[in-house]
Parts: C-alpha cells; sequence; structure tokens
C-alpha cells in the first residue's frame, strides 16, 4: 500500500485529505503539532523518525495569524508565522531532497499581487504586501524556498488554491457566520451583496493533491471552484439550505464592486485533469450537516 504523510491533519484541508486518502486506500502518517510543532527546527534524524518512511509527504501544516492588530507587538506573532510557515518548510525541503520524497505544498491564491484582477494566471505578479498580510507574503517565501531545492531535484507540487471552505472552517469566517444566522433564524446583513468571490471546497483541494502526486505533475498549479459566486447568492443559498433565517441588504456606496480570486485552473486541467466536484449548494450543505466528505 502506498504510505503518505500529511502534516496539518488536523486542520479544515487535512481533515477532508484525511477523508480522501482513506476513501482511496492511501496509508496516511498524520503528522500534527505533538509530532513536529513545525516552529521548531529538526535535525534529519529525526525527521527520519516523523515521516517513517513515507513516500510522499502532503504539507498542509501552518500558522494562521491572529486577527487582533496587537498579536504583533513584540514581534511574537509574525516570528510565529515565519517560523511555522516558511522556516519549517527550508527544514522540509532540505531533509526531502535527500530524501528523494515528493512534496505536494498548500500554498495560496494570497500569493497574487492583485486580489481582484480577471482570470489569474499563475505567472501573474506576486505580492510583497497586501490582501493577505505578512501571512500571505510567508506562502510565497515558502514557496521561494521551495525553488531552491527544485533546482537540487526536489520533486514538488505547489497548490494555490482560492478562498477555501468546508466542515471545519473557523467560526469568524463569512460562511460559518451566515450558517450561524440562518440555522438561528436570525437576520443576515448583506452590504456587497454584488462582490463575487470564488468559493473552492476542501474536498476539491484535497482531490487536486491527489491527483497531482499521482501524475507525478511537478509544478505550481491554480485550484478554484468553475466559477465565482456573489455574495448576495451565497445568504440565499444559506437560507435556502438552512429553512430559515432572513437577508436584509445593506448597500454602501462608497465601497467599491470587486471579484476576488479569479484564478485560471487550465493548467491544472491540462496537467492531472482537475475539475471541482463540489459545487456551493453542495458544500453548503456538507457544512451544515457537518459532513466532511460525502462525494
Amino acid at each position: 500500500m502506498f504510505k503518505v504523510a500529511l502534516t496539518g491533519s488536523s486542520g479544515m484541508i487535512g481533515r477532508h485529505m484525511k477523508a480522501l486518502l482513506k476513501q482511496n486506500d492511501v496509508e496516511c502518517l498524520c503528522v500534527d503539532r505533538k509530532q513536529w510543532n513545525l516552529e521548531a527546527w529538526k535535525t534529519y534524524e529525526e525527521l527520519d523518525s516523523i515521516f517513517e518512511e513515507a513516500e510522499a509527504i502532503f504539507h498542509f501544516g501552518a500558522t494562521l495569524p491572529l486577527s487582533s492588530k496587537e498579536s504583533f507587538v513584540n514581534n511574537k506573532q509574525i516570528q510565529k508565522v515565519f517560523d511555522a510557515n516558511v522556516r519549517s518548510c527550508l527544514n522540509l525541503a532540505d531533509w526531502a531532497q535527500k530524501r528523494d520524497v515528493p512534496i505536494v505544498f498548500l500554498s495560496g491564491s494570497t500569493v497574487y499581487e492583485d486580489p481582484h484582477a480577471f482570470c489569474i494566471k499563475e505567472s501573474a505578479c506576486q505580492v510583497k504586501n497586501g490582501f493577505g498580510g505578512f501571512y500571505g507574503y510567508s506562502k510565497l517565501l515558502a514557496e521561494k524556498v521551495f525553488d531552491h531545492f527544485i533546482e537540487e531535484g526536489l520533486k514538488m507540487v505547489v497548490l494555490r488554491p482560492s478562498s477555501v471552505y468546508g466542515t471545519g472552517l473557523a467560526a469568524d469566517k463569512l460562511i460559518s457566520s451566515y450558517l450561524s444566522l440562518a440555522s438561528q433564524n436570525k437576520v443576515i446583513e448583506v452590504d456587497m451583496p454584488d462582490n463575487q468571490i470564488n468559493l473552492v471546497h476542501a474536498y476539491d483541494v484535497s482531490k487536486a493533491a491527489l491527483l497531482a502526486l499521482k501524475q507525478k505533475a511537478w509544478g505550481t498549479y491554480n485550484i478554484a471552484a468553475a466559477n465565482t459566486s456573489s455574495i448576495q447568492e451565497l445568504a440565499e443559498l444559506v437560507v435556502d439550505i438552512c429553512g430559515s433565517g432572513k437577508i436584509v441588504i445593506k448597500k454602501q456606496k462608497n465601497k467599491p464592486y470587486f471579484i476576488r480570486f479569479d484564478l485560471d485552473t487550465s493548467k491544472a486541467k491540462k496537467a492531472f485533469l482537475f475539475e471541482p466536484s463540489v459545487n456551493l449548494k453542495k458544500g453548503l450543505d456538507l457544512m451544515y450537516t457537518q459532513k466532511e466528505l460525502e462525494c
């Protein structure tokens, strides 16, 4: 049986990845903070022990920034983000290149300079300081670290998903908030109803990761849903799925219209036949019923 390792196994996408691997009879070694706190540097011998002869690694682990600006006082939070999201990639890439172990890395669309551009390709200009803050930039820095070892022979897949959602999404995120309000038969206030965002389900991100590895499609790929969705459409679907709740539209004149993370996924489709499987209605229903994978 093929054996892989998965960092970030307790996170939202990690949970869907575990379910998909099980469904495909792939042995999965789950690596969480108990096995490796990504802020800690490991020796080759320690990484040998952690990954236990895994034939490939899905590196989904990362530290998310705290929402409070006070978290950056004394640089503690920025240090945590750098160590967990960048330095760990250096640690892992160096080891994996020497052990000839392929890596599938979960980056993000926050690496792009203009997240509101149309049909964003992998070659689009990259960020220095933008929408994703230092967290977004840390993903780009990690990619650059991997680039060095790719030149040394590391086999590597980098995935840049759009806005990912699914069971396990943080409670403070927009979709989670809408589902919570509607399920309690409360009012959902929508102040930018026409704005659109590409929402890709965690199952589709996981599926792309497995397909790319199986096809040995080394390279960098956008992963996204087939279409963007408006905020009003999102709210309406939530109310329909919950069978309760009410929507109040509050348009604000001074806020500009935008489309976010309109990614071109043609490269992934050509390389490993990626096609999204979970439309927004189905994905929201899975969240509402607290199911991770019903595909």
